[in-house]
């Protein structure tokens, strides 16, 4: 009698653990906050490689090939950007 008590307590104990488990990991599921984008300010201390930086001639395309932008709004942008690249030093970023 004694083993059949020892035995039924086992496994109540081996249920109850699983079922406190499964709460436990869906309670962390729930609660996991999105992954933070890092700062790229604090990449060289973290060790992370640099992002790029957007490419101005680029956005000037997807926004004349969107709509916002007409032909001359375009010419215009990338003569500025031309203009501005020339006035660079090349070895100054």
């Amino acid at each position: 009698m004694e083993a059949l008590v020892l035995l039924a307590v086992a496994l109540v104990l081996r249920v109850v653990g699983a079922v406190v488990t499964v709460l436990v990991r869906r309670l962390a599921h729930r609660t996991a906050q999105p992954p933070r984008v890092p700062d790229p300010c604090l990449a060289s201390l973290w060790g992370l490689p640099p992002t790029a930086s957007p490419d101005p001639e680029r956005a000037l395309l997807d926004h004349l090939l969107s709509g916002r932008l007409d032909r001359e709004q375009y010419r215009a942008a990338m003569a500025e950007l031309a203009r501005r690249d020339e006035s660079a030093h090349p070895l100054r970023e």
